[in-house]
């Protein structure tokens, strides 16, 4: 193969230079700030595969060596999606090229099949999405996805709520620590806020210097749910959301929809409800196309 080699590069601000240089931003994934909140606690020594031709680099497949796990992974992992090489155009050729260049223990997990190579890998789960181009607002998104006797039923669920004294405040940043109580206490220790360093990786997401939405939910004066969602380069990341145990009732209904609204009143073209159905999605008839699993 034409004069293609790989270097491996272990330095944090060179792995930065490659990534600023081959990846195409389009989602919070391909964002080097955003992946690095879920980074910098675990400090995990990299291991960036920068493919070269001659001497252009033109792919990178960033990695990190987990040494709590012994394995590699992506760069951020645990909660990054869309993984992939990054490849310029007309040098996709070489793709399986970095997979063949790994060593065992690796463990690859949430990829975008960007390439015939990616699309045979295994079916790891599907990411969830709704396309916002042609849709002005809740009820177009309403009447072109639901049939009139389920558009009904959600439209009564939702009538329930407003009927109520409904208030919603953004960007009170404080209420993250609520989010966060929430989901453990629905999910006890299960959560993955228990897991290490995850309250702080969400409390630094929130100083990200980008178009933040942290929605806090209160009915008749109370407190019912928080949700975070994140717009970067019209993709609307429905990053996650927490009711309280005792909400009133399919309050998670309404918050939902009103992410929908929100992300369609901000110019948002995509509504990114990321990985796993999580008995909503596809109700809801959102798309989903396959994230896939690559271990050696």
């Amino acid at each position: 193969m034409e004069n293609f080699t790989i270097k491996i590069v272990t330095d944090l601000s060179e792995a930065k230079f490659y990534w600023d240089t081959l990846v195409v931003q389009k989602t919070i994934f391909d964002n080097w700030d955003f992946r690095f909140c879920f980074y910098k606690y675990f400090n995990y020594p990299l291991q960036f595969y920068v493919g070269f031709v001659g001497d252009e680099p033109i792919g990178l497949l960033p990695l990190q060596y987990n040494q709590d796990e012994n394995r590699l992974e992506f760069f951020g992992e645990r909660f990054m999606e869309d993984n992939k090489v990054s490849i310029k155009a007309g040098f996709e050729k070489f793709i399986p090229e970095f997979y063949a260049n790994l060593p065992d223990k690796a463990k690859l997990e949430y990829i975008i099949g960007n390439d015939e190579f990616t699309e045979n890998f295994k079916v790891l789960d599907y990411k969830y999405f709704l396309n916002l181009n042609t849709l002005k607002s809740g009820e177009d998104y309403l009447q072109t996805y639901f049939d009139s006797e389920s558009r009904g039923k959600l439209k009564r669920k939702l009538k329930k709520i407003t009927q109520e004294k409904i208030q919603v405040l953004e960007n009170n940043f404080s209420d993250v620590e609520f989010l966060i109580q929430f989901k453990i206490d629905r999910f006890k220790e299960s959560s993955t806020f228990n897991w290490p360093h995850r309250k702080e990786i969400f409390r630094d997401i929130l100083k990200l210097p980008m178009k933040i939405f942290l929605n806090s939910f209160l009915l008749n004066g109370e407190l019912q749910g928080v949700s975070l969602s994140i717009l970067y380069n019209h993709d609307y990341a429905f990053v996650n959301f927490a009711t309280k145990q005792d909400a009133f009732p399919n309050f998670s209904t309404f918050i939902n929809m009103y992410n929908i609204e929100q992300a369609i009143k901000n110019g948002a073209k995509n509504f990114n409800a990321f990985a796993g159905d999580y008995g909503w999605k596809e109700l809801w008839h959102l798309e989903k196309s396959p994230q896939y699993a690559y271990y050696k």
